[in-house]
């Protein structure tokens, strides 16, 4: 991608206006001049639905030599020139992000120094934080994690389950359908380029559901399928709860006995105890679905009213 200049530009103009090229350089000129004058000013320039420039002061800062990064190097505070495109360049420039991208050349290292420089020098400018409610893993965080998921995979295979994954991105009415429309304000959902209505996943059950449908009969029954996958949900961040989270899912389809609930429990403790925990650590507490549905019904509560109670039966410890 090549950059416009101010001679493209005179050009460019001429052969599309059949103007003399001395007569659209005064004119761009002049443009330009009074620009620079408004901004002297301390004044904004507006040019309608393509953007604004004006005056930023920029705060004083201490900041790092690349080549000597025990060295503070104090940098004052200054003006700088901000522009913010208006709404319909704005526009523009999405509808045309992806011929923008492809356009780029590959990029290149900023700092090619030495090897004691350029962490210091990221520093500099690159300071941001995560997301709220998500997280860097650092390599003994990220080594700590990989331990938990090969105890989950080893107690899932020991325990006859067979690993699968499926895609974090699916069609937000798979998630509706399910749990219904208040559960959209709790997730990650936007509409792709095919004007689709997606979202990140927040649970794996519906994947798995829409898995098993389509392939159940090319597989003995019980299935027994388990994942680890990265989950989304877009909630309020709290002490042990974030945005982003992995979670271990066991899965049995095809048995309805009590025996697959106590297989699913024992695999749990397994998996637990490869971790280091035991009996004194650990509390497993049953809650049956259809004992409350039954117990519910007892009590005169009809099944339109049951979500919303099992629902915050859910929310609540021993429920």
């Amino acid at each position: 991608m090549e950059n416009l200049t101010k001679r493209d530009l005179v050009v460019r103009i001429s052969n599309e206006t059949n103007l003399v090229q001395q007569d659209v350089l005064k004119v761009i000129q002049f443009t330009l001049d009074h620009i620079k004058e408004s901004l002297l000013k301390g004044d904004a320039v507006q040019l309608r639905n393509f953007g604004v420039f004006e005056i930023k002061i920029r705060k004083a800062r201490v900041g790092r030599n690349p080549n000597k990064p025990e060295t503070d190097v104090p940098i004052p505070a200054r003006a700088v020139v901000k522009f913010k495109a208006g709404k319909e360049m704005k526009a523009e420039l999405i509808r045309n992000s992806t011929k923008l991208r492809s356009s780029q050349p590959p990029a290149t290292s900023r700092l090619r120094r030495s090897l004691d420089g350029p962490l210091r020098a990221w520093s500099v400018w690159m300071t941001g934080q995560p997301l709220p409610g998500f997280r860097d893993f650092f390599p003994p965080e990220h080594a700590a994690l990989r331990g938990i998921f090969r105890a989950w995979r080893e107690a899932s295979r020991c325990a006859g389950f067979t690993e699968y994954e499926g895609p974090e991105l699916e069609s937000l009415e798979l998630y509706t359908e399910k749990s219904g429309d208040e559960i959209v304000t709790q997730l990650y959902h936007f509409q792709d380029k095919g004007e689709r209505e997606v979202a990140l996943r927040p649970e794996m059950t519906p994947t798995l559901a829409r898995m098993v449908v389509s392939q159940h009969r090319n597989y003995r029954k019980p299935i027994k399928w388990f994942s680890i996958p990265r989950l989304f949900r877009y909630e309020r961040p709290q002490r042990g709860r974030h945005r982003e989270h992995y979670q271990w899912n066991c899965d049995i389809v095809g048995e309805k006995s009590p025996v697959a609930e106590a297989e699913l429990i024992a695999t749990l403790c397994l998996g637990l105890s490869l971790l280091g925990l035991g009996a004194g650590d650990v509390v497993v507490k049953v809650s049956d679905r259809r004992w409350w549905d039954s117990f519910l019904e007892k009590h005169g509560v009809g099944e339109v009213e049951r979500p919303a109670i099992l629902r915050t039966l859910d929310r609540l410890e021993g429920a």
